[in-house]
Parts: structure tokens; C-alpha cells; sequence
């Protein structure tokens, strides 16, 4: 019975300090939150959205060029 106890309450311990972490989390993310709300702001939601969007584009363009890389090198190696 102790032991089950002692099992039971280790859990919940866990899961407290889990919690804790996604709460510490979900404020950063708030925070960052407000942060883009005040750049939308300042910049406008457009000019926002263009720049994200042209930085998505450039992401895949780099994720596609380095897969290409890595297929030339993956074939140079056969």
C-alpha cells in the first residue's frame, strides 16, 4: 500500500512540475504574441505578412537546395 502510494504521489509530483513548465511556456508565448501584435502595428498587417511569406519561401528554398546537396553527395559516395 505504501509503495502504491509512493508511486501515486511521484506521479502527480511529475506532473505538477510538467504543468508548471507548460504554464512558464504558454506566458513566453504570450508574451511573443504581443511582441508581433506591436510590430503588425507598427509595420502593418501587409507589410507583416509579405515579410513572412518571403521568409517561408526562402526557408523552402533552402531545405530544397540542401536536400539537393545532400542527395548529390549521398550518390557522389556510391
Amino acid at each position: 500500500m505504501q509503495k502504491s502510494y509512493e508511486r501515486a504521489l511521484s506521479k502527480v509530483n511529475s506532473l505538477t512540475a510538467r504543468v508548471e513548465e507548460l504554464w512558464s511556456e504558454n506566458k513566453v508565448l504570450g508574451e511573443k504574441l504581443g511582441d508581433l501584435n506591436r510590430v503588425e502595428w507598427a509595420l502593418g498587417r501587409d507589410t507583416v505578412e509579405t515579410i513572412v511569406q518571403r521568409e517561408k519561401s526562402l526557408e523552402e528554398a533552402q531545405r530544397k537546395q540542401n536536400r539537393e546537396r545532400k542527395r548529390k553527395i549521398d550518390r557522389g559516395g556510391r
